[in-house]
């Protein structure tokens, strides 16, 4: 297929187009902006048009803060902090080929992301995998082979029975070498309940889904990002301390009980709280309530942009005399805790975005914010 032949006129537009965005850019320098504060595009008549960059700063402007409805609200517990809530906020982002939604701007300034959907088209995985050795689609058992239980009581996920089809995977997300306490500090164990003075061993490895997310998935979500932009993902602290289901605990106590240990890596879960912090049902304001209140998980959708069709996992611990059990969400909405680690639920890979970040776009399922 021959080229159109350019005429003299066009020749001279592109020409003319050229020396305008140099134009542009040059002063842009002079004047003292930052060489990322704006975004030059041409419309189709050749027109220079800016698109403006927006900033996790920005977006915490009081005319975007909410305190009804779907929207961007200040936490109600963690000050300085902002979270999206309600049945479907103007949060969407893509990352890579990929949509997420922003679950929260935290205090530091960066954003808190978590993918709209389960990885793998909604596929199902084990939290962890226990005694298993095999498991389908799991490429990556090898790396908690016979690691993450044990049959001595004073060992790690010790189930009494004594069987290896009893051993039902460890609640703990990391490993004895990257377990933090809330200062900081590393741990090699945990207590099996929150406050509580009994412990158990922590592994010598990661929980399964923890090393799945940090290296096959990580690494294809990576392959789609620009290399200029990969850094934009950051390491972080995750809080992955065992969360109580007591009645009458507020969602504070919840988050301290989450906050006492810590995790840092690049690629987690949403806990049990921030699923709580997502909702705008006044009924429906610790994890207890959405444990065993009807109200607040009953057509969820309607004001839980968190909730889906499938059960998914969190990635809390369940605080109990046990070491196996982890917090996640059921397809009617509900939180339950009565759920092995190695059972299979959906995952929804969580990041955290530098605070130096810049987004263009919108935020709208049809005009999503996207990296700069």
């Amino acid at each position: 297929m021959r080229r159109k032949k350019l005429s003299e006129k066009d020749i001279k537009k592109r020409r003319t187009i050229v020396i305008i965005s140099m134009f542009v850019a040059t002063f842009l320098l002079a004047s003292g902006y930052a060489a990322f504060s704006t975004v030059l595009n041409i419309d189709a008549k050749g027109n220079l048009i800016e698109v403006p960059k927006i900033s996790p700063s920005d977006m915490i402007a009081p005319k975007n803060i909410v305190t009804t409805g779907d929207g961007l609200y200040a936490d109600s517990v963690e000050t300085g902090r902002y979270v999206f809530k309600g049945q479907n906020p103007n949060n969407y982002i893509t990352i890579g080929d990929e949509e997420y939604r922003i679950m929260a701007i935290e205090t530091d300034g960066s954003l808190k992301v978590i993918k709209n959907d389960g990885i793998n088209n909604n596929a199902t995985f084990p939290w962890d995998s226990g005694y298993f050795t095999s498991i389908a689609g799991v490429t990556e058992a090898d790396s908690v082979t016979g690691t993450r239980y044990s049959n001595v009581s004073t060992g790690f996920c010790y189930q009494s029975s004594g069987t290896e089809s009893s051993y039902y995977g460890c609640k703990s997300w990391g490993s004895s070498t990257t377990t933090l306490d809330s200062n900081g500090n590393n741990v090699t164990e945990m207590p099996k309940e929150a406050g509580n003075a009994t412990t158990y061993d922590l592994p010598t490895t990661e929980a399964y889904v923890n090393t799945y997310l940090n290296t096959t998935y990580l690494n294809a979500l990576l392959a789609k990002i620009d290399v200029n932009k990969r850094a934009y993902i950051e390491e972080h602290n995750f809080n992955i301390g065992p969360v109580a289901n007591t009645v009458n605990q507020t969602l504070a106590t919840e988050m301290s009980q989450e906050a006492a240990y810590k995790w840092k890596g690049k690629v987690g879960l949403m806990t049990s709280t921030e699923y709580v912090k997502a909702s705008t049902n006044s009924a429906c304001t610790s994890v207890r309530e959405y444990y065993n209140t009807s109200v607040c998980y009953n057509n969820s959708t309607t004001h839980n942009f968190l909730a889906k069709s499938y059960n998914q996992w969190t990635m809390s611990p369940y605080s109990n005399s046990g070491s196996t059990l982890v917090w996640r969400v059921i397809s009617a909405g509900t939180l339950t805790s009565n759920f092995g680690a190695t059972n299979y639920s959906g995952v929804r890979p969580v990041l955290y975005l530098s605070s130096d970040v810049k987004l263009k776009g919108k935020g709208t399922s049809s005009n999503k914010y996207e990296i700069a």
